[in-house]
């Protein structure tokens, strides 16, 4: 038990310091700004605009309703649930585990870079993570106990884990393989598939609205198709001790796959290895094959079972020592001194500044309602498409401040709008965000 808290104490430390130290950035602020929606609002958003289940955001809202909108408030859900997310590995842990191996695949946790990026985040990954950790857990001592009462739970889990994020869709499919081990004991397979079908039923409430988002992913979506490449340079841009961490985590998680698939009952083996593919190499081929579906953020789900699979591989303490103090250095280089998120903290105080002078700043992009989470909900910059920016120029003949975020993606259509008579007269620059007057 000391130890277990002392790892805790480590997890803490990693997550906590300096929650606020950067702005939301747009991921964010869409939750902030969906989440504090009343609640008919917020459904017709989901249902029509969005691509997300309704879990996260409903306990996001209740969170921001007692601790308001800053980013510490914001992020601090997260938070807690990446620290329940290492409790939960830790149980996960001690139903496969020795004790010797338990308590490493709770360091692992606790020290996951992935982990504590995710758990500063004020978005639906960390609960994703957690509940992850605590639907295959469920699950496990279901298989070895099919009492109802484990049964019961594990259908609670796993349906918060559908409506969280879609890819809980797939862990959920995937720990069905599980299943297959189950084809000889008649009563048990029938108990377990009558426990999946609870879980079906209570999805599907919001099964029609995932199928038209599913067609609104086709028609148009964000991802980008698979790239090797750029997946590699990024690895490499992340630092020596981001790549010796992969290499070193790789090579544990080979070793204790082939160790677990001998140890385990094949009910559970199967188990775990679905939850793995069906978080990483099932969505990988759909984005290879067909639609681009696939972030490596979105299979955090996969993140817990590999980190326990990869605790049984680290038998050596100087390997797991090693493995641990990698992430350690990698998550406080990460979190704590580089600079990610785009600075809409600043450029609003600057829209707030126009707004008290009495001018009115523009955004060439659809994204007002994000800024006016740092406004209190006042829109002090109005959206205007470029094909509608001449007409403004003739309302604001002496000049027009147009708000930019990441403008390196800043739309050429701008420039062109503006014409040939007026020029940049002046920039006010923050990270990966910027105010540009325009004037003739």
């Amino acid at each position: 038990m000391p130890r277990r808290l002392a790892l805790l104490a480590v997890a803490l430390g990693l997550r906590a310091p300096g929650l606020a130290r950067e702005s939301l950035w747009l991921d964010e602020l869409s939750s902030v700004s969906v989440a504090v929606m009343a609640p008919r609002d917020l459904l017709q958003h989901l249902t029509t605009l969005d691509v997300h289940p309704p879990l996260h955001f409903a306990l996001l809202g209740a969170w921001l309703r007692l601790f308001g909108t800053s980013e510490h408030a914001a992020r601090s859900l997260s938070l807690v649930a990446g620290m329940l997310a290492v409790l939960a590995l830790c149980h996960l842990a001690r139903a496969l585990l020795p004790p010797r191996e338990a308590l490493a695949a709770v360091a692992l946790a606790a020290t996951s870079p992935f982990a504590v990026y995710y758990a500063r985040e004020a978005r639906s990954y960390s609960l994703a993570l957690a509940l992850t950790a605590l639907t295959v857990t469920l699950l496990v001592r279901a298989l070895r106990s099919p009492t109802p009462g484990r049964r019961g739970a594990f259908v609670v889990a796993a349906t918060a884990l559908a409506y969280t994020h879609v890819f809980g869709l797939l862990t959920i499919a995937g720990s069905a393989l599980g299943l297959i081990a189950l084809r000889h004991d008649r009563r048990a397979l029938a108990k377990a598939l009558a426990a999946y079908a609870v879980v079906a039923v209570a999805y599907l409430p919001w099964a029609s609205t995932l199928a038209s988002q599913v067609t609104r992913v086709e028609r148009s979506f964000w991802i980008d198709a698979p790239d090797a490449r750029a997946w590699l340079l990024g690895w490499l841009y992340d630092g020596p001790f981001a790549v010796a961490y992969v290499l070193l985590g790789l090579w544990c998680f080979g070793r204790g796959a082939r160790a677990l698939a001998r140890e385990l009952p094949r009910a559970e083996s199967l188990a775990l290895g679905g939850v793995m593919v069906a978080n990483t190499a099932l969505p990988l081929a759909v984005s290879l094959l067909s639609q681009p579906i696939f972030l490596a953020k979105y299979a955090i789900g996969a993140l817990g079972v590999g980190l326990v699979v990869a605790a049984r591989g680290a038998s050596n303490g100087r390997v797991l020592v090693a493995l641990c103090a990698l992430g350690c250095a990698d998550a406080v280089r990460d979190s704590h001194r580089v600079q990610h998120r785009a600075d809409w903290r600043s450029l609003a105080a600057f829209a707030t500044e126009l707004e008290r002078r009495g001018e009115t700043p523009v955004l060439p992009h659809p994204l007002e309602r994000h800024l006016a989470v740092y406004t209190g909900g006042r829109p002090v910059a109005r959206y205007v498409a470029a094909s509608e920016l001449p007409a403004w120029q003739r309302a604001h003949p002496r000049g027009l401040w147009v708000l930019e975020v990441h403008p390196a993606r800043t739309d050429p259509a701008v420039a062109r709008a503006m014409g040939p008579t007026w020029r940049v007269r002046e920039v006010r620059e923050w990270f990966r965000a910027r105010a540009v007057r325009w004037g003739p």
